[in-house]
């Protein structure tokens, strides 16, 4: 059998399965531990029981995302084009071309409009990391730290932005070109 990439999450689940297949810890505690319900924590034991730590493997990897539209965007990018004519300020619309925009790396595009829907509409927060990650990937810190503080602003709660943040902030997390 060949090497199997496995994530950190699925490699604390073989860990863990383990000490329950061996006696040395309870299904209850499992499901405490890997944050499932006890219900789940018996089917990820099962299928460890019988296929191994493969079968602990998501079964979508290496599949694209369901959510992603196949093949030629460029009807996506026209339908968002008219709807930004008819309504500049029209979130949703600048929200998704600049999706698109940063797909086909054009992150420069990108950022201006996540920047745009983060002033016109600051609780999409979903713009607000879009719009510190691009910042990032162009090497401005500075410009990502003020949208994460903004995401945080209108979303206190958000443990991503508030992560991300102090990666940034410390030095961790250094932004740049990727």
């Amino acid at each position: 059998m060949g090497w199997l990439r496995m994530s950190k999450q699925e490699l604390r689940r073989v860990e863990v399965l383990t000490e329950v297949l061996a006696g040395s810890r309870t299904t209850e505690s499992a499901a405490g531990v890997l944050g499932v319900s006890l219900r789940q924590a018996q089917r990820l034991i099962s299928r460890y029981r019988d296929g191994g730590g493969g079968a602990l493997i998501h079964k979508s990897r290496g599949r694209p995302a369901s959510n992603l539209m196949a093949g030629d965007s460029s009807a996506a990018v026209r339908e968002d084009q008219a709807a930004l004519a008819a309504d500049p300020l029209d979130s949703v619309a600048a929200g998704d071309m600049a999706v698109l925009l940063a797909r086909s790396r054009h992150l420069d595009e990108a950022v201006r409009l996540w920047r745009m829907v983060a002033v016109n509409d600051p609780g999409e927060t979903a713009a607000g990391m879009n719009l510190a990650i691009g910042s990032c990937m162009m090497g401005d810190t500075a410009a990502a730290i003020r949208a994460l503080e903004r995401v945080i602003d209108f979303s206190p709660n958000d443990a991503k932005a508030k992560g991300l943040l102090a990666q940034l902030r410390s030095g961790s997390q250094p932004c740049g070109a990727k």
